[in-house]
């Protein structure tokens, strides 16, 4: 299988964190590429999930994404937070929203 030659399309970005409260220390990563989240525009469901076991520290990694007809999975992104609140939530789903618009 040929590796696909870097270009604008395929070069990864961190496009969003929030980072450190003098209260609460958190953040939240949202990684994608523009050709994942160009997908994201052509979909009408989202397919979320979080799992513990893909980083050794422990913390939750949540994927969006969609599934077709034949029931595969096609990411939009991954986003790596401290926690798996409804805040967190919050900022996975408007992250696809918000990196469709943003200039790379």
């Amino acid at each position: 299988m040929k590796r696909p030659k870097p270009t604008k399309k395929t070069t990864i970005c961190i496009f969003e964190k929030a980072v450190d409260n003098d209260l609460l220390m958190f953040f939240r990563i949202f990684i994608t590429t523009k050709r994942l989240i160009s997908n994201a525009d052509k979909t009408k469901n989202l397919t979320v999930n979080a799992t513990y076991k893909l980083i050794w520290q422990g913390f939750p990694v949540l994927m969006i994404g969609t599934t077709d007809r034949q029931r595969h999975f096609h990411p939009f992104g991954i986003c790596i937070s401290t926690n798996e609140t409804g805040d967190d939530f919050r900022f996975l789903f408007e992250s696809p929203e918000k990196a469709s618009y943003q200039k790379i």
